[in-house]
This record gives C-alpha cells, sequence and structure tokens, in this order.
C-alpha cells in the first residue's frame, strides 16, 4: 500500500470560505485552476488517501474535489484528467478542480458484487451531471434505488473503501443526496 508524509490540517473544521494553497474552497459552481494537488491529507475524519493519485484533492474541511481536464480548444471538460482532450486530441489540457454539486441523469443498485471487489452490496452506482456539462459516473451513498429521482441535487463525498497498513482510509468519490432545503 502507500506510505507518505502526510499534512496535517491545522484547522479540521475549517470554514468552506479559507483557502487551500492558491485556490479558495467556497462551494464551487465554476471550476477553478488546480494550484495545488496533495496527494495524501490529514482531514477531520482521519487520515484519508484517494484510491489513485490525481483523481480528487481534499480541502480544508476534508471534503473531496474532483480533479479534471479543460481543454480551451475544445471548450470541454473531462473526467479524470488525461493529457490530452479525449473529444479532440488536442494537448492543451489544463487541471481544473470541477463542481462539487450537480444534478442526478441516472441510477442504479449493484447487488452482485463485481469479481474481486470484497465491499459491501449492494451499493449505489450512478451518473450525475455537474454545472459544467460534464457528467460523472460513481458510487452512490444511497443504494436503494426508490428513494432517487432524476434532477435530484447531489453533491459530493468520500466514501471510505478500505485502509492501508499504516491505518489510512482509501477513499473514493462518491455523489450523495443533498437534503431538501427547510423552510421554503
Amino acid at each position: 500500500m502507500r506510505s507518505a508524509q502526510r499534512d496535517r490540517n491545522p484547522e479540521p473544521n475549517g470554514r468552506a470560505d479559507q483557502r487551500v494553497g492558491d485556490v479558495a474552497t467556497a462551494h464551487r459552481d465554476e471550476p477553478r485552476a488546480v494550484t495545488r494537488r496533495p496527494t495524501h491529507t490529514y482531514a477531520y475524519r482521519g487520515v484519508v488517501i484517494p484510491i489513485r493519485d490525481g483523481l480528487f484533492t481534499l480541502d480544508v474541511g476534508g471534503d473531496p474535489v474532483l480533479v479534471g481536464g479543460f481543454s480551451p480548444s475544445s471548450g470541454r471538460y473531462h473526467f479524470p484528467r488525461a493529457p490530452v482532450c479525449p473529444y479532440s486530441g488536442a494537448d492543451d489540457v489544463e487541471s481544473v478542480e470541477l463542481s462539487t454539486y450537480g444534478r442526478l441523469y441516472s441510477w442504479t443498485a449493484v447487488t452482485a458484487a463485481p469479481p474481486g471487489y470484497e465491499g459491501a452490496v449492494p451499493y449505489g452506482l450512478g451518473v450525475v451531471e455537474l454545472a459544467e456539462g460534464l457528467r460523472v459516473v460513481g458510487r452512490l451513498t444511497d443504494a436503494d434505488p426508490s428513494r432517487l429521482s432524476e434532477g435530484q441535487p447531489m453533491r459530493l463525498v468520500a466514501e471510505m473503501i478500505d485502509t492501508d497498513e499504516d491505518g489510512g482510509e482509501l477513499a473514493t468519490w462518491a455523489f450523495a443526496p443533498e437534503p431538501p432545503a427547510r423552510g421554503v
């Protein structure tokens, strides 16, 4: 597994308006250029390690932010980030932090474990359309399809799937239903 020096978050319950490196961590409706990409970060939930480098970072509150690519020549976003644009083949791809909120596009429940998977089943799997118009496939925190609906607001979360030999939590990205607004 992985072993690396981990950065300690000095304010584990940081507010969303604080900054990580040179990137503001306010709620992201628009993608932002990535200027810092921590791989192993101490978060208030414990040590969280992305299952693969470069998929997401953690903000000061320990919340994940997907790292995608944007090609100025094609004007399109993609995830995960690739060195060339998957739509045009252009090599002008820039790293960007993608929106952390989106809308549920499609979903299902995985009820039979795929080969090699030792985690719990059932689990939710879905497609969420982010503000950039990009549709991202990922786990859903709710495995019951009857509790989900098309267009439902979703937010990005880290989902712990295993631990490494040092006790760090291996995490992937997932989408959780956003609670309905109160007092409307």
